[in-house]
């Protein structure tokens, strides 16, 4: 089954009390795995030290116009205004995430740094060139890649700067019974398919992006699947009293499914998790 804008929007609408109990979203603002190096010591640092990553892969400075595509409810937007001091457009599908994000941002006092709107990353409203920066951090597995990759390179301005965090696909082909272990993980989380690393490199070399650069990251962040993982055994018990009472409903049902089987397919080398970088000419 083909997800869609939609069923995209519900799954998050749905799973944010998932995300604020295992995922501190209250604290976080996070919807992403953490990042795990020297500098960090527990869960909550991975997942702040993403968005320093993010702000070190994309050579973020103050001077710099940025889009955040796919920018949930606006963590990492406000964490990189708050230490940059860089102007930040924020764009996420889920009008419920558009109005969190601009309430934490006002919170937060960065309103006049971000500023957020409900705009889809394949077909922005935004004029060409408007962008030194675009990142996208798990959010580009949701959308038709090329699309996506075109839109972005109208959108940056000249050596403009591309940065992806998400999964990718390990291979290219998958037995039968390989797609249908990573399609119960990817199914679960309303995402159609993920595509290779090479695909990113060949498909934005031919729009025009240069300077492309791929980098696996499986270990920085194994610690985040492998909380997911352990956390979906209690889980699968809850969720099955909680639809029993009636209190969750199908997307949370299949959140914890992906919790389990995103760790499962990661260890069996069906995807791997990794930062992609390009710039335009």
């Amino acid at each position: 089954m083909k997800s869609n804008n939609e069923q995209i929007i519900k799954y998050y609408d749905s799973c944010e009390i998932d995300y604020k109990l295992l995922w501190h979203l209250n604290k976080s603002y996070a919807f992403h795995y953490g990042y795990w190096d020297e500098k960090v010591k527990n869960f909550d640092q991975s997942l702040l030290r993403f968005n320093e990553i993010i702000i070190e892969k994309a050579k973020i400075k103050k001077t710099d116009r940025i889009l955040d595509a796919g920018c949930g409810i606006g963590g990492t937007s406000i964490f990189i205004a708050r230490k940059i001091g860089c102007k930040i457009e924020g764009i996420t599908i889920s009008q419920n995430q558009v109005d969190k994000a601009k309430k934490l941002a006002k919170k937060l006092n960065v309103s006049s740094l971000v500023n957020f709107s409900n705009q889809d990353y394949m077909n922005t409203k935004f004029k060409s060139n408007s962008f030194d920066v675009i990142f996208a951090l798990e959010s580009v597995c949701y959308s038709n890649k090329e699309k996506f990759l075109r839109e972005a390179y109208r959108l940056l301005k000249k050596r403009g700067r591309l940065v992806v965090a998400d999964g990718f696909n390990s291979k290219s082909n998958f037995s039968e019974k390989e797609k249908k272990l990573i399609n119960k993980w990817l199914n679960s989380w309303a995402v159609d398919s993920l595509e290779t690393p090479l695909f990113f490199k060949t498909r934005s070399k031919a729009i025009g992006f240069k300077n492309i650069i791929y980098e696996k990251i499986n270990d920085k962040v194994m610690n985040s699947s492998k909380r997911m993982y352990l956390a979906s055994f209690p889980g699968f018990i809850v969720t099955y009293i909680s639809n029993f009472l009636g209190i969750r409903n199908k997307f949370q049902t299949k959140n914890v499914i992906g919790a389990y089987f995103q760790h499962k397919a990661l260890k069996e080398n069906l995807w791997e998790y990794g930062i992609f970088y390009a710039e335009k000419k």
